[in-house]
């Protein structure tokens, strides 16, 4: 985006094509959003609620006016920063999960860790869950 509005305003590109190249870019990138929600929408169903799905198609139209850019600048940053050599992380601190909802599971998140452990792990005697109807009549053998 910097190169593009530097050469506009050198008058080295055409405003002519840049309008019609970013018309393009952006009549490639909505429909293409909008098909992963589809494809998402048909597998797995994951919003119920009509909001939540008008919400994500408002958000396809959005995200083509400068997130992907930032994304596509994220990306290539951090390829630089890995062929330079770096292999750091950085500080990963969670934020948004609540105590309560980690102390459900905890009681037997500890049981499984203390049996791994002593060993005395039993893989045999563990509670088998089913799948969900649908992926049970879609599994192949």
């Amino acid at each position: 985006m910097v190169a593009l509005g530097l050469g506009l305003a050198l008058h080295a590109v055409d405003p002519a094509f840049t309008a019609v190249f970013l018309l393009a870019t952006y009549g490639m990138g909505v429909p293409l959003s909008l098909a992963a929600i589809l494809l998402d929408q048909v597998a797995y169903r994951r919003c119920g609620r009509l909001r939540d799905r008008a919400l994500l198609f408002g958000w396809a139209f959005a995200e083509n006016l400068g997130y992907r850019q930032l994304s596509v600048f994220w990306r290539l940053r951090g390829l630089v920063r890995y062929l330079r050599g770096s292999r750091e992380w950085g500080v990963m601190a969670r934020r948004g999960f609540e105590p309560a909802t980690a102390a459900r599971n905890g009681a037997e998140v500890a049981d499984v860790a203390q049996s791994c452990r002593s060993g005395t792990l039993d893989l045999t005697s563990a509670p088998v869950h089913a799948p969900p109807p649908a992926a049970a009549a879609t599994r192949r053998p």
